[in-house]
């Protein structure tokens, strides 16, 4: 054992001697943890695996695995192991946020039969902004309050 005073110890130099110590101070505190350095795979609601990932920020796409628990985005990045009640095979496909349209004439469909937003949603728009151009109702409370009794499929800004 190196301790201070040890023969070996005395033969090395000040900076190696330190050296030493701290080396054997963090392998006595490796062997000494109980735990091992695993990690239990995650569980996910939702995991898609393996998609051409778009994040918004401008960047080129990358391939990654996404997790959602409990309707959001937990995390993103290679999974490995993780698991979930529901996984989408997007290998070759390409993953992206919502997009917004922000000139959008929409508002009477979402008041009526295609409140669902099916059409809209289906064109990875998740967001629209209605009422452009000053059409649509002067009555933005009521329109609201209709939305929100009726329920729709896209977020109204």
């Amino acid at each position: 054992m190196l301790l201070e005073g040890s023969p070996l110890l005395s033969r090395l130099s000040k900076n190696d001697a330190v050296r030493t110590r701290l080396i054997l101070f963090a392998a006595s505190i490796l062997a000494l943890t109980g735990r091992p350095f695993t990690q239990t795979p995650a569980r996910y609601d939702v995991l898609i695996r393996g998609g051409r990932v778009l994040d918004s920020s401008g960047n080129p796409w990358l391939a990654a695995d996404i997790g959602v628990r409990g309707g959001r985005i937990v995390d993103m990045g290679r999974l490995g192991s993780a698991t979930a009640a529901r996984v989408i095979d997007a290998h070759g496909l390409t993953v992206s946020p919502g997009f917004i349209d922000v000139h959008s004439h929409s508002a009477e469909g979402l008041a009526g039969s295609l409140k669902e937003g099916r059409q809209l949603i289906a064109q990875g728009i998740t967001t629209v902004g209605v009422n452009p151009d000053g059409g649509g109702s002067a009555d933005l409370r009521t329109q609201r309050a209709g939305f929100e009794q009726r329920g729709i499929g896209v977020n109204v800004a």
